[in-house]
């Protein structure tokens, strides 16, 4: 919450990463980080985790 409130956005991303290693199918991390990316406008990324929870969606994943 610290690095929300701080504006450090690149740190909450990293802390969302890290929960993926515990659940690498946790779909509304996989959003969250992929809608700070679009905020700080890193949009290729942002694009990316939005495909890949689109095919997740679709394969049953």
């Amino acid at each position: 919450m610290a690095y929300i409130k701080s504006g450090n956005l690149d740190a909450v991303i990293e802390c969302f990463r890290e929960a993926l290693l515990l659940n690498p199918n946790f779909a509304e991390v996989h959003n969250t980080i992929g809608l700070i990316q679009f905020q700080i406008e890193k949009y290729e990324n942002a694009i990316y985790i939005n495909y890949f929870l689109c095919w997740c969606d679709r394969n049953g994943q």
